[in-house]
């Protein structure tokens, strides 16, 4: 089975370039922005993300943890399906996968998986570790951000389910590898959520072309 087929949820796009991949993500809010436009990610805030768009910003921040994180992923797709022999995992370069139920969604997976009945997506992630509060955010459950994004390639594949690998490095050298497995049956509250909010914030602020406001943490 062919995971990456265009289907009833969503159209496969394939790009012959990294470049082109990157002006492809333009228009619409993919995996990695999605937190932003439901304004919970401290990087990032809707107006940024707003501001961004309108500006039509496509380049690629690199930096070394971007370029390890780049380095490592194929390295933690394989170890996945060295670990999983049963499942079939698929991976397309320079991908993309435009939902045909919210015309403003995309997503690009690191991996989609078939495990013998059914379709999931392989999330991959890296983070260097520098004090307590940041290994808190990997304690028994994905960050916040990184949740969103998954949560958002379920909404835009329709998938049932999301098996995130993520590599933490710590301050002496030494790193663990952990995994996640999310079911699409337990969080479709937090699903609906992501879908309203993310729709309202598209509407007002989007096609509204109304820039957002400071938001202040108190």
């Amino acid at each position: 089975m062919n995971l990456y087929e265009s289907n009833n949820e969503f159209e496969f796009i394939k790009l012959n370039s990294r470049e082109e991949w990157l002006k492809a993500r333009e228009t619409r809010i993919g995996g990695s922005e999605a937190s932003s436009l439901i304004g919970i990610n401290k990087y990032q805030s809707l107006r940024d993300l707003w501001r961004k768009k309108k500006k039509g910003i496509t380049e690629e921040i690199d930096n070394e943890a971007i370029r390890y994180g780049n380095a490592l992923e194929p390295i933690l797709r394989e170890m996945f399906r060295v670990k999983h022999p049963t499942m079939d995992v698929q991976y397309e370069e320079n991908a993309i996968l435009y939902s045909k139920k919210y015309d403003y969604m995309h997503y690009s997976a690191d991996g989609l998986i078939w495990d013998g009945a059914r379709a999931g997506i392989l999330e991959i992630k890296t983070s260097f570790i520098r004090n307590s509060e940041m290994l808190r955010n990997w304690d028994n459950k994905v960050p916040d951000n990184y949740f969103v994004q998954v949560l958002w390639g379920l909404i835009v594949t329709g998938y049932e389910f999301v098996d995130l690998i993520a590599e933490l490095r710590f301050m002496d050298g030494n790193a663990s590898i952990r995994q996640y497995h999310i079911e699409r049956k337990e969080v479709l509250d937090d699903i609906e959520y992501i879908i309203e909010t993310g729709h309202t914030n598209w509407q007002t602020y989007f096609i509204g072309d109304i820039e957002p406001k400071i938001q202040f943490e108190l």
